[in-house]
């Protein structure tokens, strides 16, 4: 939960970085989840905020580098890059809405 009430806030303030952690942060919990494409596609997303701020590193780049490499076991490596440039289109709006509805495609 503290990762999506804090999005709003940082989109407030245009605080990319942030989001792209919070993101990331709710891809790691679809992941535990076992709702790999999900997943893939949030990291997508905090990927695709990092690059709006110009920014290369995630605050908790461990936990992502881990994550990700949990997601690409369970969906393949062409499966993993396909998800994640999905999540790369995405608005965060549609990325959040990913978390809360777990049977609606969002592509």
């Amino acid at each position: 939960a503290y990762y999506r009430e804090a999005i709003p806030g940082l989109q407030a303030t245009g605080t990319h970085a942030g989001i792209a952690d919070c993101l990331a942060g709710l891809g790691g919990i679809l992941a535990r989840e076992g709702r790999f494409d999900a997943a893939a596609q949030l990291l997508g997303a905090a990927v695709a905020q990092l690059s709006a701020e110009d920014a290369d590193v995630l605050v908790h780049s461990e936990r992502y580098e881990a994550d990700a490499d949990m997601i690409r076991a369970a969906l393949g490596n062409a499966g993993f890059t396909a998800a994640l440039e999905t999540g790369r289109a995405l608005s965060v709006e549609a990325a959040l809405a990913m978390t809360v509805a777990p049977n609606v495609p969002y592509q």
